[in-house]
């Protein structure tokens, strides 16, 4: 977590991403590209100081912050993205997916501190949001974002449609803690199986050691995609068919990526290089179309642009490593020794002093170099996946937090129920 603390400013909040530059064989410098950061950036360091053993100081310093940023008026939810040293706002629309993350680590916070000011101002803040203005109750589905144009704000016609999602936490973890306030008084299974019934569900079979495997599909390939949710609240404990569809994910990815180089096939949203005066990129480019083209939806026609497909599985990112590898643990602990090793020299994959870099390429004309950049998002998701992987009970911090009260435990469960009841009717595609 050193680069996140590299990257806090003096109200307490974390910038999005910075550059590194390395000085000597053990010193490098971090420079901070984007000073902005997103309500999830907020949310994941809330949740990983958590369960640190560290004084609540700093946390409490950073609530009383949150407490004092300019918010939307309407619905007590967070802007997109905020100056983490003014807290001034930096972009004004509203994203239902970044609020939720930040939702649940409130939640959390109030549930693991209730009688510590840390947990009176984290549940203020959870109290005045409220996800209703996201909700189409036609369609049983939620918007992404609320756009402010025109003096005037709008819900998008887009809705979280494909389960393949960072974003399905929206729909259970907003009905499970009672966000979509307007609609409490509709039962949690009427209100989940409405969603599922709207939502496009895939997998495919992958051949894995000469067998074939069912992979639950995501929108881009992604893996944090995938893995993300079962990070936040630990999917698998729930449902044993995710739990299939994600080991499978992570052995599917070992078998197809490079093996002679140890290197997984672990994409996901990245940063990759791009030419600056004839040379490898200065500042790279985030590309958020990045993941593993086989596991695609189907629905997705942006595949079908042959300069997107070149950059889709240019680099593996560590933190996709990581997310795979908490399905997987023993088989992953050589290939995590191993990514430590690359790209040591000028630019290594792995700093000792500030953690991983956001990639390395693996196609292309850049192959086998690192992308130096350190993002806030990506940071975070490694140490939420380490301190879940070192576990003793094998779960996250918000799992934990949120399976330890039998209510929502019991809840969260009906929706899973309905995801393996959905699952269980599918004919997986080839």
């Amino acid at each position: 977590m050193n680069s996140l603390e590299a990257m806090r400013s003096g109200i307490g909040l974390v910038s999005d991403q910075a550059r590194v530059r390395k000085v000597t064989d053990d010193k490098s410098t971090l420079a901070v590209l984007n000073v902005n950061t997103s309500p999830t950036n907020l949310a994941f360091d809330i949740i990983l100081r958590l369960s640190a053993d560290q004084s609540l100081t700093s946390l409490h310093r950073t609530l009383m912050t949150l407490t004092a940023l300019p918010f939307h008026a309407d619905t007590g939810l967070f802007y997109s993205w905020y100056d983490s040293t003014t807290g001034d706002v930096a972009h004004r629309d509203v994203s239902s997916v970044d609020n939720i993350h930040l939702a649940l680590a409130l939640w959390a916070a109030s549930a693991a501190y209730p009688h510590h000011a840390v947990g009176q101002i984290a549940e203020e803040l959870l109290a005045r949001m409220d996800f209703s203005a996201f909700y189409d109750p036609e369609s049983g589905l939620a918007a992404g974002n609320l756009h402010f144009a025109d003096h005037r704000w709008s819900r998008e016609s887009w809705r979280y449609d494909y389960f393949g999602s960072e974003a399905r936490s929206i729909y259970v973890l907003g009905k499970a803690l009672g966000l979509f306030r307007k609609y409490t008084h509709i039962p949690d299974r009427l209100f989940w199986a409405k969603a599922l019934d709207a939502m496009l569900l895939e997998t495919v079979w992958k051949k894995v050691h000469g067998y074939d495997v069912e992979i639950l599909r995501t929108w881009d390939g992604g893996t944090f995609q995938m893995l993300l949710p079962e990070i936040l609240l630990n999917e698998s404990a729930y449902s044993q068919k995710l739990a299939t569809l994600f080991r499978n994910f992570s052995r599917f990815i070992i078998e197809d990526g490079q093996t002679s180089a140890f290197i997984p096939a672990a994409h996901s949203a990245s940063s990759f290089a791009t030419i600056n005066d004839g040379g490898f990129g200065d500042l790279p480019v985030y590309n958020g179309k990045s993941g593993h083209l086989d596991l695609v939806a189907t629905t997705n026609v942006d595949t079908g642009d042959h300069s997107a497909r070149e950059l889709w599985n240019m680099v593996v990112t560590p933190h996709a490593v990581f997310l795979a590898a908490t399905a997987l643990p023993e088989r992953y602990a050589a290939i995590l020794e191993n990514l430590e090793d690359l790209g040591q020299g000028h630019a290594p994959l792995y700093d000792p002093h500030l953690g991983w870099m956001d990639g390395i390429h693996v196609h292309g004309k850049y192959q086998n170099q690192v992308v130096p950049l350190v993002l806030a998002l990506d940071q975070a998701m490694i140490a939420l996946a380490i301190q879940q992987m070192t576990a003793e009970d094998g779960r996250s911090t918000t799992g934990r937090i949120l399976s330890a009260d039998p209510d929502l435990r019991q809840r969260i469960a009906v929706f899973y129920e309905l995801v393996d009841e959905k699952l269980a009717r599918l004919v997986p595609t080839r």
